[in-house]
């Protein structure tokens, strides 16, 4: 599929836009209260470190379920000025036809435990209903770490990737989180209650499958729009190791559920003293290559190894808009500025053609002189954000 093709598809009447009208803080981080009125287009930030320009990209994070792309502890989100005030995020999200919608979110004061709020159009619902109306894909600094750290910093990442392409994905690895947490709890209490044990065990394998049947049909789906060449980004390939995912090759998914099944039932002795389960999802290893020098991220060069994160966060945006037909929020904290000035026009040339509205920050405002014309700038400074001339 050519670039020129997949651009076209991009901007058909059924692919529904989404963007923020107006961004509402209160006692949000160095927030005391931040009014952003906004158009479509894209927005760019640019201010001194220390501003408050992450802070703002971080607030728009909370549009999707969890805790944020930095996994803060709620309570620690509170202006630090006004410590006895509960902090909120409030938007105005815009749609097509000249609709909008208000979303809103923050920390509940009328709960023993740190939780979080939601509110479409004043009334509470579910985070998990929050994906049914927005979609927001990033790329943040703490990011170009992803593949020196753990294997499960990694696995978190890919998981929040599936979950913006399929919303019921995030349930089903509550479910089999939850069941495996309380198998390990029986066993490590030794806890003799076969049947129950049964019963968790039966969820852990029934889970596990949908989480393999739903990340084997997201990468089917990203495949077409990581093997491409849509801009000067390498091409990435990704791909996952783990023994349910090889039984699976050559099995049935319920001849797969079985097998997992007896493999816990047979390894409960060794689980009570290890905890968990040896096999499972919560193991399975995210490959990720880069295509076009033919060698794993792993040793890449820290440079090629963030313009493989940047490809993989656009092949996103491309599926999010050609498959689930609405365009994505995409938040790009400091990404700007380490990249060379082809790459940089690519970027920019690329937001343009997905037709997203995108949240970039920066330092030095003379590099994103490509993009005045395509996006409005603000200048953050001490918590004040002021539109910019440019």
């Amino acid at each position: 599929m050519s670039r020129g093709a997949v651009a076209a598809r991009y901007h058909t009447e059924i692919v529904q836009s989404r963007w923020i009208q107006q961004l509402n803080l209160f006692n949000f981080r160095n927030y005391d209260t931040l009014q952003l009125n906004l158009e479509k287009s894209s927005a760019v930030l640019i201010g001194p470190n220390g501003a408050g320009k992450t802070n703002i990209l971080e607030a728009l994070s909370f549009l999707s379920s969890g805790k944020g792309f930095r996994k803060a502890k709620l309570g620690a989100l509170t202006n630090l000025a006004f410590p006895e005030r509960e902090w909120s995020v409030g938007v105005v999200l815009g749609l097509d036809q000249g609709d909008s919608i208000h979303i809103g979110t923050g920390l509940r004061a009328d709960k023993e435990e740190e939780q979080r709020a939601i509110k479409i159009n004043q009334t509470f619902q579910p985070q998990s209903s929050l994906a049914e109306w927005v979609t927001v894909l990033w790329q943040i600094p703490q990011m170009d770490f992803l593949f020196s750290e753990s294997l499960s910093k990694r696995r978190r990442f890919f998981d929040k990737l599936v979950a913006a392409f399929v919303p019921e994905y995030t349930q089903h690895l509550y479910r089999y989180d939850h069941a495996l947490r309380e198998r390990s709890r029986l066993l490590r209490e030794r806890m003799s209650d076969p049947q129950w044990l049964k019963i968790l065990e039966q969820t852990i394998s029934q889970e596990a499958m949908a989480v393999v049947s739903l990340r084997q049909s997201y990468l089917e789906n990203l495949s077409p729009f990581c093997s491409e060449h849509f801009s000067l980004f390498p091409r990435v390939l990704v791909s996952l190791a783990g023994e349910l995912e090889q039984w699976s090759e050559t099995m049935p998914s319920l001849e797969v559920e079985e097998r997992f099944q007896e493999y816990l039932k047979n390894n409960r002795a060794q689980d009570a003293i290890t905890g968990g389960s040896s096999m499972g999802v919560h193991h399975t290893y995210v490959r990720m290559h880069h295509v076009d020098q033919n060698k794993p991220i792993e040793i890449c060069s820290t440079g090629e190894q963030k313009a493989l994160i940047l490809s993989l966060v656009l092949a996103n945006c491309r599926l999010q808009t050609n498959l689930c037909m609405r365009t994505p929020l995409l938040l790009l904290d400091e990404i700007v500025s380490h990249l060379d000035e082809k790459r940089r026009l690519s970027l920019f040339e690329e937001i343009q053609s997905l037709g997203v509205q995108a949240w970039l920050t920066g330092t030095d405002g003379d590099v994103f002189e490509p993009f005045k014309k395509h996006a409005q700038f603000f200048e953050v400074s001490d918590g004040n954000v002021l539109p910019k001339d440019v």
